[in-house]
């Protein structure tokens, strides 16, 4: 397992007060990290980033009572969970007014968006998911949907680095360490295997896809190779220090709003919500699923479930 990469932390940023967050921020940045104007603990520089999309807002704020309802079936009232990845803030926001203690984390452009909503400043913190500013075993579940792929990339979509293996194992070994043993991880992404990618926009330079993008809104992609998405067994590797690997059912997790917007594909909805969401195992991890949504369990020694 690689080394964790020393977070960079500015004693200059203004205005760090007493917070409860201090008790699962990591020892070694706590006396000199710092809340940002916006008021949130900041863990790291502030990256470049441009504003979050409207669309990408609207979909998550839309989508999040959904997401909620989809994942709660596999939490605890009395569990500490943390979103790695949390975009917006809408899932943890919801997941903390049906009674749960949830935690976000996301890169420091995402603040703006927080503010500007009123999220609670004890909830969220700005910081770098490949190197996560929480204490280890602070944590008895961690979920991220829609962020793997996004790591180690130029642009935060497609276009890979070199070093994009380590960033990933980063990201991976990160969740990991801040899981208690025998907490789960739930980790979703849109799957390699499959030649389908309903999630992202089309890289526009192949003629052939671009017009199948423009026209169904469904991108299609190569299967092999170095690519920006990862298949059930490149998850499995990069979170080799877990067990009980399996993939959970998607039913009520998708919305399948692309089959409205776009008319060529509204005769197949009910034919591919249909498979989607009652897929036989065997076929979740293979290349007849669109998405890889898999829970693990962490480390092979149970820790007892941490205090609220």
């Amino acid at each position: 397992m690689p080394k964790r990469r020393k977070i960079k932390t500015y004693s200059s940023l203004p205005g760090r007060e007493g917070s409860v967050l201090d008790d699962i921020i990591r020892d070694d940045i706590i006396k000199v990290v710092a809340r940002n104007r916006y008021g949130y603990l900041q863990c790291g520089p502030q990256e470049l980033g441009g504003a979050t999309l409207e669309e990408y807002v609207h979909n998550q704020q839309a989508g999040s009572s959904r997401v909620a309802n989809w994942v709660l079936p596999f939490l605890q009232k009395d569990q500490r969970v943390l979103e790695v990845g949390c975009g917006v803030g809408a899932l943890v926001s919801t997941l903390n007014s049906r009674g749960m203690n949830v935690y976000g984390l996301d890169v420091p452009y995402k603040a703006p968006q927080w503010a500007a909503i009123g999220l609670d400043r004890e909830r969220f913190v700005c910081g770098d998911g490949s190197s996560l500013p929480f204490k280890d075993n602070s944590f008895d579940v961690v979920i991220s949907f829609g962020v793997i792929e996004h790591i180690g990339t130029v642009d935060g979509i497609w276009r890979l680095r070199d070093d994009y293996k380590e960033l990933r194992q980063s990201y991976a070994s990160e969740i990991m360490r801040v899981t208690r043993g025998g907490g789960k991880i739930i980790i979703g992404c849109p799957n390699k295997s499959c030649p389908i990618d309903p999630a992202h926009y089309q890289p526009p330079e192949n003629r052939i896809r671009d017009f199948i993008f423009r026209k169904t809104g469904l991108n299609l992609h190569r299967t092999w190779g170095d690519w920006y998405l990862l298949s059930h067994r490149e998850v499995r590797q990069f979170f080799s220090g877990t067990h009980n690997f399996r993939s959970l059912p998607l039913k009520g997790y998708f919305a399948f709003s692309k089959f409205q917007k776009w008319p060529v594909l509204r005769p197949l909805k009910s034919a591919i919500q249909g498979w989607v969401e009652d897929m036989p195992q065997w076929a979740a991890n293979s290349f007849l699923s669109p998405y890889v949504m898999v829970e693990m369990t962490n480390g092979n020694k149970d820790v007892p479930s941490l205090p609220r």
